[in-house]
Parts: C-alpha cells; sequence; structure tokens
C-alpha cells in the first residue's frame, strides 16, 4: 500500500507540474484579455468590444475562449489545442478532440469583471495548485489500487496453478507493475504537449498504459518459481533427512 502511495505522490507532483506549468498562463493571459462579462438568468452579457481571448506563441493556438457564439468555430480556430464557448446555459470546452460540457447551475449569477479576474488569479493560482494536486493524489491511488487488485486476482487465478503465487506475493507485483505505464503516460503527455504531436497520442495513452501493464504481468509471472509436480516429495525429503 506504501508503495501505491509513493506512486500516487509522483503522479500528484507530475500533474500538478503541468497544471502551473501549461495552464495557469493560459488562464493569466485570459483572466487580462477579457473585459468581463456578466452570467444571470440564463443570459450572457459581454461588452460589445469585448475580444475573442486567445493564448498563442506564435506558432500555434493553445487557448481560445469564445464568448456567446453559436456557429461552429472556423478551420483556423480549430488548431487550438484547448477551445472554450461561454453560452448562456453552459459552457463547452474542446479538449484534444474530445467536446465536454458544463451546464451552469440554475440560478447562477456571475459578475466577472477584468480587475476582480487578475487579482482572482494572482492570489489564488496557488491555492488551485494545491487543489489539483490534491485531487490528482486521490485520483492516482484509487485507480492504481484498482487496477493492482484486479491485476493480483488474474496472477491468483491464472498463474497461481503452476506458479509460487499468494495474494500478498501477487498484489506487491501487480502494484509494482502499475508504474512503468503510469511514467510513460505521463511522458507521452509531456511530449505531447511540447512537441504539439496529435491528440490521438493522448487519447489513446491509456492503451500504452495498459499493455505496459500486462506484459509487466506476464512476465513477472513467468520469472516466479513452479510448483513442485508432487507435493509431497518436498516434505518427503525433509523428513527422511
Amino acid at each position: 500500500m506504501s508503495y501505491l502511495e509513493l506512486l500516487a505522490l509522483v503522479g500528484a507532483l507530475a500533474a500538478t507540474l503541468f497544471f502551473g506549468v501549461q495552464i495557469v498562463p493560459m488562464l493569466r493571459a485570459a483572466s487580462k484579455q477579457t473585459t468581463g462579462f456578466v452570467l444571470s438568468d440564463g443570459r450572457l452579457a459581454v461588452t460589445p468590444d469585448s475580444p475573442t481571448i486567445t493564448y498563442d506563441d506564435g506558432k500555434h493556438g493553445m487557448l481560445l475562449v469564445r464568448v456567446a457564439v453559436d456557429k461552429e468555430p472556423p478551420a483556423p480556430e480549430r488548431r487550438y489545442d484547448a477551445m472554450l464557448t461561454l453560452r448562456p446555459r453552459g459552457a463547452d470546452l474542446v479538449l484534444f478532440g474530445h467536446t465536454i460540457q458544463i451546464p451552469w447551475p440554475p440560478q447562477l449569477a456571475v459578475d466577472a469583471q477584468r480587475l476582480e479576474m487578475i487579482a482572482f488569479m494572482d492570489s489564488w493560482w496557488l491555492l488551485m495548485c494545491m487543489a489539483v494536486y490534491v485531487v490528482a493524489f486521490f485520483w492516482f491511488f484509487v485507480t492504481r489500487l484498482v487496477h493492482a487488485l484486479i491485476g493480483t486476482l488474474l496472477l491468483v487465478s491464472l498463474a497461481s496453478p503452476a506458479r509460487e503465487v499468494g495474494f500478498v506475493r501477487g498484489f506487491s507485483i501487480a502494484a509494482h507493475a502499475t508504474t512503468p505505464g503510469t511514467l510513460l503516460a505521463m511522458g507521452q503527455l509531456w511530449l505531447a504537449v511540447h512537441y504539439r504531436l496529435d491528440p490521438l497520442l493522448v487519447n489513446w495513452s491509456w492503451i500504452l498504459y495498459l499493455l505496459v501493464f500486462f506484459v509487466y504481468l506476464a512476465g513477472a509471472a513467468s520469472a516466479l518459481p513452479s510448483k513442485s509436480a508432487n507435493p509431497w516429495a518436498e516434505r518427503g525429503g525433509r523428513v527422511m533427512e
């Protein structure tokens, strides 16, 4: 269990570092570019000259925020890694090719002004990173614990008839088997963001994780000592001695 906690600690630190390096600058840029908006009673009001908020380094788009736009985005806007559209009834977030719809609560009332959003990001970005760390830690720990338990059941049910595998040993092997795939998936995410690789590499990174996980399990199971064909042979030899 302590090993899974250590793995969750490493994963949470990597996720928090990713949030602080990649996401926080986007949010700060968005807060400085916006002129503010008001959401009340299912209505979204913005100033007529409110610009489209972008975060771009000149080579590739990273973040684009559109306010109260009903039509589909044109091709030049689709090049952005993340695209957020604020609507009266909710928000649409397009991330790595997936659209996530976030509905507003029925009675939500928000009066977001530019200076207030800048002050919020300056004062609360560290607390946001801490919240990301806590959520990421529990997510990594719970998911890896479930995967380790599944791997243990596979080892005990499939490898136990021929190999010396108990529940404790199987759980230790399965817990360690989650490590290589986890590190590879996190490394793949960093490479995809840094080099702007195809989003499909991030969307299907879980396949790489599962493949490495099962390969490690199979290799560890084959390396375990085999059970004796005659379970009484070893006992009888000890008695004769």
